[in-house]
């Protein structure tokens, strides 16, 4: 499966925007990414998290507060009888580097071999605040690749 396009609500890129704001660029921050695949091979994301209460942020890594990421997955799977699922994660960086790191890509690797999560194409955005702006970039993990959706789009709709 090769993705071209996602699409992101726009309520979940307001709470990546205020959740990174808030870090001031300082330490990263990141969260949950909940949505579903359609039939064309696109992405749809519909819900996220923030890091959680209990999440680890440093100048170059986050580490999410595992419990509160649980409970937030599976809450959302259950209020929309399981059509809305866990599809990848979202952090920040605090350079203006939206590449890839070798510990996101590691990460990525992680999370197929996790037979818990499911799921063997996660996502990821990785953001950054600056100049007054949510910049962002997205990918998915496949075959041991990280590649670059082409296409993002922002849904206004519910």
């Amino acid at each position: 499966m090769i993705f071209q396009d996602i699409f992101i609500k726009r309520d979940v890129l307001s709470i990546i925007e205020k959740e990174v704001k808030r870090t001031g660029n300082e330490v990263e921050t990141g969260g949950i990414l909940m949505g579903y695949y359609t039939v064309k091979d696109e992405v749809v994301i519909t819900h996220c998290s923030g890091p959680g209460p209990k999440a680890k942020q440093r100048k170059y890594s986050v580490t999410l507060d595992s419990a509160f990421a649980q409970t937030f997955v599976d809450e959302i799977y259950s209020q929309t009888n399981g059509t809305i699922t866990y599809i990848g994660d979202w952090h920040s960086h605090t350079s203006n580097d939206l590449t890839p790191s070798r510990t996101d890509k590691k990460e990525m690797n992680k999370i197929v071999k996790n037979k818990a999560s499911r799921l063997d194409t996660p996502i990821m955005l990785i953001g950054c605040y600056d100049e007054q702006q949510l910049f962002m970039k997205s990918f998915y993990y496949k075959a041991k690749k990280v590649c670059e959706f082409k296409n993002t789009y922002v849904l206004d709709r519910k």
